[in-house]
């Protein structure tokens, strides 16, 4: 019978293994539980919190302190873990894309982070196909550029008016309007929100 593994998070265990990743070049090893051992001790730790709330006296309002200091300092280093492990994983793709290597040890990626290595590196290697070896070989990149008014109708809501509407001002004071009934107008979607929220416009879906 395989022993089962009872893998104890607790902050000195995060802190030590961020220190690990961080003096090491390698991608440290991980129990593959990882993720969901760390999400079942923040909520451990949340739940205390909560608890906490519920007492007034002076012990318990600096012990509650206490805990929500530390929630932050657990969160910040999961953070940095993540974006260490990250920039390991993504120079790991880089280098396998840019010279085909075979020699690739993902031993010790977690299961969400083979995901994420294996789509980078079908997206780095695509690119390098489609605009590297085509320009090498006298060809225009094979890839859609987006245009800049599609780009941009991405940053607005399109929206028809209900009724007419004064002039607005936007969040970076830019003027809009005034609008008559039945108009239409790209908006910023938090100003698009807004009216459609008021009933003073609606959605115009498909421009």
């Amino acid at each position: 019978m395989v022993e089962q593994k009872n893998v104890v998070i607790t902050y000195e265990t995060l802190y030590e293994i961020l220190r690990r990743e961080k003096s090491r070049e390698q991608l440290q090893q991980l129990d593959p539980s990882f993720f969901d051992d760390v999400i079942t001790y923040l909520a451990e730790k949340q739940n205390t919190y909560d608890s906490s709330l519920k007492k007034t006296d002076m012990f318990s309002i600096a012990e509650r302190d206490a805990l929500a200091q530390q929630l932050a300092n657990i969160r910040k280093i999961l953070k940095e873990l993540y974006e260490r492990r990250e920039r390991k994983l993504l120079d790991i793709a880089l280098n396998k894309s840019r010279t085909s290597s075979s020699l690739v040890d993902t031993a010790n990626m977690l299961p969400q982070e083979q995901t994420f290595f294996d789509e980078t590196l079908t997206l780095l290697s695509a690119y390098r196909e489609k605009v590297l070896h085509n320009v090498s070989a006298g060809r225009r990149p094979d890839v859609i550029v987006a245009s800049t008014a599609v780009v941009q109708s991405k940053r607005t809501k399109h929206v028809q008016f209900l009724h007419d509407v004064d002039q607005i001002v936007g969040e970076e004071m830019e003027l809009y309007g005034p609008f008559t009934r039945d108009d239409e107008a790209e908006l910023p979607p938090i100003l698009a929100d807004i009216l459609i929220d008021k009933g003073s416009a609606k959605e115009v879906e498909g421009q």
